[in-house]
């Protein structure tokens, strides 16, 4: 089952397509018909968190504590805290509901995005790899890495040749035509 994926380029020689069962995702460019055997779910909501959340009401299943906070997590993340254009109000529902079972502090939200802007230890490049999407426009290939944190400026302008030198690492190693760095 892959879920908040459904780009087998992103997870090459870690999934056999034919034994993936199920995707829930929620991006509007997908791969889903290069995985012949899987139930699809794709709803353009602002995180594939969401989608799961709704599973989770809707069949009345108990949830623990934990998993509620992972899932809130998923959501605050990929919505940017509600200020991503993508965010639905679908989103925002899931979240409260969640919430209620979570009990998050009032700053969750900004532990989790402080947490996610530490790239010491050679983190940097562990992030941009791992958040790292390429797409066929034409003839040219076009990877795409995304960093969700606090403060790009200062990380672009205090570690951009290192960041330069991560991204065209990547750019060769899979043979990119250009590649781009979007940093929220």
């Amino acid at each position: 089952m892959l879920v908040d994926s459904s780009d087998l380029k992103g997870l090459e020689g870690k999934v056999t397509p034919e034994k993936v069962t199920e995707i829930i995702d929620h991006r509007k460019i997908n791969d889903a018909s290069d995985l012949p055997n899987a139930k699809v779910q794709i709803e353009l909501v602002g995180a594939a968190a969401t989608l799961v959340a709704e599973k989770v009401m809707k069949n009345d299943v108990s949830i623990s504590k934990e998993s509620a906070i992972l899932l809130c997590g998923g959501i605050l993340s990929n919505t940017l805290n509600f200020k991503a254009g993508v965010t639905t109000d679908r989103d925002r529902e899931a979240f409260e509901w969640l919430n209620d079972k979570a009990k998050l502090a009032e700053y969750f939200w900004k532990d989790l995005f402080l947490a996610k802007s530490d790239f010491s230890q050679g983190k940097l490049a562990e992030r941009v790899a791992g958040d790292f999407s390429w797409f066929e426009i034409g003839d040219k290939k076009i990877g795409i890495a995304q960093i969700e944190m606090i403060d790009a400026k200062n990380l672009v302008q205090g570690r951009e040749n290192e960041l330069l030198k991560i991204l065209e690492e990547i750019r060769q190693e899979k043979g990119l035509d250009f590649v781009f760095q979007s940093t929220l």
